[in-house]
């Protein structure tokens, strides 16, 4: 019996980047192509899977046919939930992070500065853009 759960996202993961990124500031060690482990070991395929030293489930990301990443993970005992959420999303803190990396990104395109902190307890993301000299 499988206990793996799609989840899509309140707001649309499409850059890929922005996803490794993101899991990386978690502490997550990102894979791609490649076996994702949930509960009784079984094993289900990922584009993208992450890896969490706190958690014994990982968590496979692959894209839907409109090209957004959608989550697939084991969720049984909100153990994915206590590394990757937030009390609003089993994935809240990812998200916030993915976003936050998405702004960031498009910042320093525009050549801006970004001065970023992130509440390690809320998974909050304060991020200022500094346009000039200031």
């Amino acid at each position: 019996m499988s206990h793996v759960t799609t989840t899509q996202a309140p707001i649309p993961l499409r850059d890929k980047n922005a996803i490794v990124a993101a899991a990386k500031k978690l502490g997550c060690q990102v894979l791609f192509d490649a076996e994702a482990v949930g509960w009784a070991n079984q094993v289900h395929r990922g584009e993208i899977v992450l890896k969490h030293p706190s958690c014994r489930y990982d968590v496979a990301l692959n894209r839907n046919e409109q090209g957004v990443y959608e989550f697939n993970a084991d969720l049984m005992g909100n153990e994915v939930g206590r590394v990757y959420g937030t009390p609003e999303h089993v994935y809240g803190r990812l998200i916030a992070l993915y976003g936050a990396e998405v702004v960031r990104k498009l910042a320093l395109l525009r050549g801006y500065r970004v001065e970023q902190k992130v509440d390690e307890k809320t998974g909050t993301v304060i991020q200022r853009v500094v346009i000039g000299n200031a």
